[in-house]
């Protein structure tokens, strides 16, 4: 009987996953990913959304002096496909003295292929610093590609 029961359980589990598994491509409200909006508040193409991810990498940022007390770093995206500027969040990593710093998540010059992070720093740190500290950033872009 335990063994019928159980034999029972994975039919109607196979059932529940084919069901849910069986999405059709035509229809966007099964889409994982929904962009109200992008920067230039371009609304729909629902189809055409995509999330790209990335890291400059720890260590291996190339952060440029800015000013006084500040840096800044260029992030390539181009490998991601946006066709208009993407939502692009960011966030300031690294092994150390990331809390004498603001800035990090904030994006200028936004466009289909990059962006750039300008981070000042209360410390006046410079490249060198930064990089011994393993300063990046990571970032998510949300956009459209078609």
């Amino acid at each position: 009987m335990m063994l019928r029961s159980l034999s029972l359980l994975v039919v109607i589990l196979a059932l529940v996953v084919s069901a849910n598994n069986d999405v059709d491509p035509g229809r966007h409200d099964d889409a994982d990913i929904v962009l109200i909006s992008d920067q230039d508040q371009t609304n729909g193409r629902k189809k055409c959304v995509r999330l790209c991810s990335g890291t400059t990498g720890k260590g291996r940022t190339v952060w440029i002096d800015y000013w006084l007390s500040g840096l800044y770093t260029t992030i390539d995206m181009s490998k991601c496909g946006f066709i208009a500027p993407p939502n692009v969040v960011t966030s300031l990593t690294g092994d150390r003295f990331m809390w004498q710093s603001r800035g990090g998540c904030s994006t200028y010059d936004i466009t289909p292929g990059s962006f750039r992070v300008e981070v000042e720093t209360y410390g006046a740190c410079n490249r060198d610093q930064a990089r011994g500290a393993r300063w990046a950033i990571t970032w998510q872009a949300v956009g459209y590609v078609c």
